[in-house]
């Protein structure tokens, strides 16, 4: 049977409340308050209404000066609260000698306070005399916190403070109720134990933040830089390893959630601009009297001044605007760029993200400890990860057992699967833009596309996918900064994605986009940022490839995986997968072994993939093309001199009818108006200046009659 004192254990007494005592409940109404500036007793609440009930009329005489903390528990309530609960009577008598010494330590407490303030006055002057008659609020901040300026706790505990944090020790993680708190605490010791030599700048800051130099935004932006533990600003976003964002939060609890943990200090997150004002909207409501280290008093922090700041912190960390490399291009030296990516472990380190790459030459892959000040990277896949030495024999039985399934009677189902394996490979290092391919993922509805679609979104984590449409891409500045941190595009329907406008495949946009080119996008309502995209683009549809009229040029682009074998929906597994992402350790480890097989130019491109887009690439040019080269002669606009303009154009509306005609003869599908005259633009032919007689394009019918 438990003793009284471990029943006790949990107990809370209200001398932990810092609210002070309840008040009466009065039917008269209480009006605004105002600040006496009279000099007053420790904690007292000093208040003056302007009319109405006295706050003193609703406090009893004995309680209205004294400190909340030191309000007793009311005679005889403590002994009926013990024996409700069955304790003996030497229960309350043990309780009341822990209150007591609680009071005198307290008491010491303000007196050394009293003290400082003393010396605080002497020196500042009359300006420093009201300083601290402070509201009961103010009491409560203990002048330990004050010396630490209140920095960002780990958790979203007061409790917890930069100055604590380093002499926090194995027993001592359970001073906060939040488990993140305690997860945040362990991690944070865990990072400082790896890199004990040299921990970085920024760890140093997160540990101990410095005091504003002064009250010039310049200086507090330095200031709450360090106090966030930002390292940069770039993407149009802010980063740090230490922000405890959505990404951090959502695998805090590792395997009690069948997660991952992802370790503070490891994966750099966002720190949004929401986040940094709500930080100084704390010390404008709660410690507004903090100083600076020449004294000086910070004050409120207004609007203006707070947007003043986050310019400052903009420009401060933005490696750009100091002529620095990108800070999240991976290098390795003259050897130019390190391409890899991280896992949340690894099969001998379970408990710490890794870090995989590959030779430049693909002749070899590793493994090793993630160090985030040389791999900064802001997503980690959820596995623990094979090595290169390990003799996996059957790595993925269920998704080997899929691809077999759905490849079988191709020309060469070996060759299918072999081409998922190494662009899967290339997709998880980010050097698909080396091939200048893209994934097509064609078949008619329930032939298993989806599933293999489904798994680059099951094993790529939210934080590296987006699934832009080609559409999106061409028109939105935004959606093409997003690929800025993206490792894979995922459009599943590219039909309905993409409506009528087949021909954006052939933009300029997605042929940068694929071969890897840098180009420009910007986030809303932030500046324009240059992109030099990593990102694999996998498509899924039921139907053709949304060629342009030069088919041939996109054809080179895609590699076609054909799903041709239907699956009836009583035999679906409709945990299929769920059971492929249990298999994303195998998968990785044969999908980086696939890669080693690539020569640095060549991606496997199977006979089936080869022959589909034969046939599709003949389909679009024996249209507009044929048109052209049989019916038609295109005349450059500087050819066209005064007078001639008659002899070479002719009406917008006759071209058309023509092109018609002709397609009628040829028993082909004729495209709308829309897309014929885009097709002739992108071949020369433009709308000349109109005229009187209406419309006309720069090209002659080769037999005027028609």
């Amino acid at each position: 049977m438990s003793s009284w004192r471990e029943m006790a254990s949990g107990l809370k007494t209200s001398r932990k409340s810092t609210s002070g005592p309840a008040r009466p409940v009065s039917n008269e109404p209480m009006l605004k308050a105002t600040l006496v500036e009279e000099p007053v007793a420790v904690g007292e609440r000093n208040l003056k209404p302007t009319s109405g009930v006295t706050i003193s009329d609703s406090i009893p005489p004995e309680m209205a000066t004294m400190h909340p903390d030191l309000v007793g528990i009311p005679e005889g309530e403590m002994e009926a609260t013990a024996a409700s609960y069955g304790f003996p009577p030497e229960f309350v008598e043990e309780i009341k000698e822990m209150e007591a010494a609680s009071h005198v330590e307290h008491a010491q407490t303000e007196e050394q306070s009293s003290k400082i303030d003393d010396s605080v006055k002497s020196v500042g002057g009359a300006s420093q005399s009201g300083r601290r008659q402070a509201t009961d609020e103010e009491s409560e901040i203990k002048k330990t916190d004050t010396d630490s300026e209140l920095p960002m706790m780990v958790g979203g505990q007061d409790l917890i403070t930069f100055n604590e944090i380093e002499e926090f020790l194995p027993d001592d993680l359970m001073i906060s109720d939040d488990p993140l708190d305690r997860r945040a605490a362990e991690d944070l010791k865990d990072y400082f134990s790896r890199y004990a030599d040299n921990p970085g700048k920024a760890a140093e800051h997160f540990k101990s933040p410095p005091k504003a130099l002064s009250n010039e935004a310049f200086h507090l932006a330095k200031w709450i830089t360090a106090r966030l533990g930002i390292e940069t600003f770039s993407r149009g976003h802010f980063w740090s390893r230490f922000a405890r964002g959505k990404n951090w939060k959502s695998n805090a609890f590792g395997a009690r959630q069948g997660k991952k943990a992802y370790k503070l200090g490891y994966i750099f997150e966002k720190v949004p601009t929401a986040r940094i004002l709500g930080e100084i909207h704390k010390i404008n409501d709660l410690n507004p009297g903090l100083t600076t280290k020449n004294g000086e008093q910070i004050g409120i922090i207004r609007r203006a001044k707070q947007q003043e700041i986050l310019h400052e912190m903009e420009a401060g960390s933005d490696n750009d605007s100091q002529g620095k490399s990108s800070f999240f291009g991976q290098s390795k030296g003259a050897d130019g760029e390190q391409f890899g990516f991280a896992c949340l472990g690894s099969v001998e380190d379970p408990d710490h993200p890794c870090w995989i790459t590959v030779k430049d030459d693909l002749s070899a892959w590793y493994i090793e400890p993630l160090n985030p000040k040389i791999q900064r990277e802001t997503w980690a896949i959820d596995c623990d990860a094979y090595g290169p030495n390990d003799k996996i024999k059957d790595p993925c039985p269920v998704f080997d057992k899929f691809l077999e399934d759905s490849f079988a009677g191709s020309k060469n189902p070996d060759e299918m699967i072999d081409s998922f394996y190494e662009f899967f490979g290339a997709a998880l290092l980010g050097i698909t833009h080396r091939y200048k391919r893209a994934l097509f993922l064609y078949g008619e509805t329930d032939t298993g596309k989806s599933v293999l679609a489904d798994t680059f979104a099951n094993i790529f984590p939210p934080e590296a996918q987006q699934s832009h449409t080609l559409s999106d891409l061409q028109n939105k500045e935004n959606c093409r900064a997003d690929l800025a941190s993206a490792r894979v595009n995922i459009v599943t329907e590219t039909r309905a994605a993409n409506g009528s406008r087949w021909n954006l495949v052939d933009s300029q946009v997605f042929k940068q986009a694929v071969s890897g080119e840098t180009f420009s996008g910007r986030h809303l309502y932030k500046d324009n940022i240059r992109i030099t995209p990593r990102c694999a683009f996998v498509f899924c549809g039921n139907d053709r490839i949304p060629l342009a009229d030069n088919g041939g040029a996109v054809t080179n682009r895609f590699n076609v995986l054909y799903f041709k074998n239907r699956v009836a929906k009583n035999k679906q597994d409709e945990l299929l997968a769920k059971k492929i992402k249990a298999e994303t350790n195998g998968i990785i480890y044969k999908s980086l072994n696939a890669v080693l097989r690539l020569p640095k130019t060549k991606l496997t491109d199977p006979e089936d993939s080869k022959t589909i887009k034969g046939l599709w690439s003949d389909l679009t040019r024996s249209n507009v093309e044929s048109w052209l080269r049989d019916r038609a002669i295109i005349h450059r606009l500087g050819d066209i001199k005064r007078g001639q303009k008659l002899k070479k154009s002719t009406h917008k509306a006759k071209v058309y009818r023509d092109y018609c005609d002709y397609c009628a003869q040829v028993n082909s599908r004729a495209e709308n108006k829309q897309k014929f005259y885009d097709s002739l633009r992108r071949r020369g032919v433009t709308d000349l200046p109109a005229s009187n007689d209406g419309q006309r394009l720069n090209v002659v019918l080769k037999d005027n009659d028609r």
